[in-house]
């Protein structure tokens, strides 16, 4: 008995087995086509759930294949329905932060997109959909692209101060010269001036160094013991740290790296002054060296007032700084993650607002048979 269905696309039979005679079957079928309707229309029923089943199925694989985010909120903004990417890439961000037009999180960068629904035309919006596209990677090139313009600008500024730095340091450095010769050995005043000599000949090498580093990467890298590099560098800090306490503890290792010895010195110099500036009036700082494993490991360490988590990400930017005008520039840092990164090692910070900073360099120790570069 074929039934009749509202779906043309639909086709039902329902089958009897009986051994009527043909008077009892011509009774049955007067009997059962006024049941037919009922049955016609739970079939119909059926029919349409598995349509609507496998509509909605190949929605949600549809959803869930998109590669970014998205999301439907109803008036409320309240989270009504999600793809596999959301769930994914952005759960555990604060509800609140889900309405902002752009979203860091994860190390990730989202930009948003809303589109509102409107069930009838002209009529109020009901539900709004919202777009979150990964832009991660061009954000990414594109910071790239600032920095090197910020390297090319840190060149072509190095290349004009450095004129008019040499000079007077070369005068400095002579009459320093002459005085040393002129002054009693065993006098302080002979220290100070040789003091002056070091720091005015240390001047100038950093000025070479900053116009072959801006030019393009680091020439004359040589096997030095890092320990050595930091007990060369901190006396230069002693008008800084010596308000504050101090804790240094150099490893019983030499701990010898490859490196530019004086680009090295002022990584030193620039993480230890960091510290020294985030303490304030008072407080402690640690200078710390050790081995681990096939690595050298340099840890300055302050009690200061730490680094606010929003700006973490920033630190290390060119010309990025949170210092007031005359006190910072923002190239420390920067300059001494890129001088790390030439050398095969790496910097990262750990902060806690309210109980300091830890910043920690890794280098990559030299092999014994390694030769001066």
């Amino acid at each position: 008995v074929p039934l009749r269905l509202r779906q043309p696309s639909a086709l039902a039979i329902l089958y009897f087995e009986h051994a009527m005679s043909p008077a009892q079957t011509k009774s049955f079928d007067e009997f059962i086509s006024a049941r037919l309707e009922p049955i016609s229309t739970a079939v119909d029923r059926i029919f349409l759930e598995g349509d609507l089943k496998d509509a909605s199925l190949v929605w949600e694989r549809t959803f869930d294949g998109v590669q970014d985010p998205i999301a439907i909120f109803d008036s409320e903004h309240q989270l009504l329905r999600a793809n596999r990417a959301f769930s994914d890439k952005l759960r555990g961000l604060p509800a609140e932060q889900l309405k902002d037009e752009k979203i860091l999180f994860n190390h990730r960068v989202f930009e948003t997109k809303t589109y509102s629904i409107h069930p009838l035309a002209g009529g109020p919006a009901t539900n709004t959909v919202t777009h979150y596209m990964d832009v991660t990677h061009s954000h990414r090139l594109q910071k790239q692209m600032i920095q090197n313009e910020k390297m090319a600008a840190l060149g072509h500024l190095a290349g004009n101060i450095a004129h008019e730095l040499n000079n007077p340091l070369t005068g400095i450095r002579s009459l320093a010269q002459i005085l040393i010769s002129e002054v009693d050995v065993e006098t302080n005043a002979h220290k100070d001036l040789i003091e002056v000599e070091k720091a005015a000949e240390r001047c100038q090498l950093i000025i070479r160094n900053l116009l072959e580093f801006s030019s393009g990467g680091v020439k004359n890298k040589s096997r030095v013991s890092l320990n050595e590099i930091v007990l060369r560098t901190l006396p230069l800090l002693k008008t800084a740290m010596g308000r504050f306490q101090q804790e240094i503890e150099l490893d019983d290792d030499e701990l010898i790296v490859s490196v530019e010895p004086q680009l090295m010195q002022q990584v030193v110099f620039n993480l230890v002054k960091n510290a020294c500036q985030a303490l304030g009036e008072k407080g402690s700082i640690q200078v710390r060296t050790l081995k681990k494993g096939r690595e050298a490991h340099l840890e300055v360490i302050d009690t200061g007032s730490g680094i606010p988590p929003e700006i973490k990400n920033q630190i290390f930017d060119f010309f990025f700084t949170t210092k007031n005008p005359g006190q910072g520039t923002g190239l420390g840092l920067s300059m001494s993650k890129t001088i790390i990164d030439e050398f095969g090692g790496q910097i990262s910070v750990e902060s806690e607002l309210g109980h300091g900073s830890r910043f920690l360099v890794t280098l990559p120790l030299a092999s014994r048979d390694s030769k001066t570069l």
